[in-house]
């Protein structure tokens, strides 16, 4: 597909994700149906009127169009690049705004996840295992949080340029601000992605749908620490509803070991240390086997 017509293709998913009635869910079902943004949007405006649209488009739309022209990237669903494992749940993103070089991303990936304000062993543990991971050409998945997320970021940038970084803002804001530094060496070794139109700003509600996307891009979950009412334990029930098999890191303490405790209780695997084989042997079953 030639650079305009892919271009052409995301500018009509942001459109057509705008449409009265057209949810994630929705939208995947329209692209399921038609095979592509443009030729969705342009049965839908065959049987129903779109002018009234669920946010102000013509300035996202001019957005947009200075966003590509300035050399931004995106995905939309549809695409042949759009991640295999994102693409099968229950609401995949639309589309996705994008930055760095490891692209296409494959399903040959983890996700670590755990608590912002975790103890120094969790955030040696996040570090190391991702590491570990990353060393054997595991992409690491997170979502550029202080604590588990960041070391775990850290961890596999030390180890090459193997990591996601999926953000709650847009793809030209950092969140949190002291994490610059961290999102620009994720910008130039590996990728960060975004579901949310430039300039838009953090907001309470981003974070729980942006975990979604985090556990929707890997294989499995690791849990490192969490308490039970946390953005860790919305990214563990996000991956109990896709079926995927979800690891709890057995040396949290505190508040930080209840999610973790609730995680092996409900038939979870222990990982002690940051040894990658535990993890390698069920990463290297096929995609749709059981866990």
């Amino acid at each position: 597909m030639q650079e305009n017509e892919y271009r052409d293709n995301f500018v009509d998913a942001v459109r057509l994700s705008r449409l009265p009635g057209v949810g994630a869910h929705h939208f995947a079902e329209l692209i399921r149906l038609h095979g592509s943004p443009r030729a969705a949007l342009h049965a839908w405006s065959q049987v129903t009127p779109h002018d009234s649209l669920k946010a102000p488009l013509a300035g996202a739309v001019g957005g947009l169009e200075r966003y590509f022209a300035e050399g931004g990237r995106g995905v939309y669903l549809g695409a042949e690049d759009y991640p295999a494992l994102l693409d099968r749940i229950s609401e995949p993103p639309p589309y996705l705004f994008r930055r760095g070089p490891l692209w296409p991303l494959d399903s040959f990936s983890v996700a670590i996840i755990g608590a912002r304000e975790a103890g120094e062993a969790a955030l040696s543990f996040a570090h190391d295992l991702a590491n570990a991971l990353a060393s054997i050409g595991v992409t690491i998945v997170s979502g550029g949080a202080l604590g588990v997320d960041a070391a775990a970021h850290e961890g596999s940038l030390s180890a090459g340029s193997r990591t996601v970084l999926v953000s709650a803002t847009g793809i030209d804001r950092v969140y949190p601000a002291s994490n610059q530094d961290l999102f620009d060496r994720v910008a130039e070794r590996g990728c960060i992605l975004t579901e949310l139109l430039p300039g838009t700003p953090p907001r309470k509600d981003f974070f729980p749908t942006r975990n979604r996307i985090v556990v929707g891009l890997a294989r499995l979950l690791v849990v490192v620490e969490g308490r039970l009412q946390s953005g860790s334990a919305s990214s563990y029930h996000h991956m109990r509803r896709l079926g995927r098999l979800v690891f709890a890191w057995t040396g949290a303490s505190g508040a930080g070991a209840e999610l973790p405790a609730l995680i092996l209780s409900q038939g979870g695997l222990p990982l002690s240390a940051p040894d990658p084989l535990p993890i390698l042997h069920y990463l290297l079953r096929p995609v749709d086997s059981p866990a």
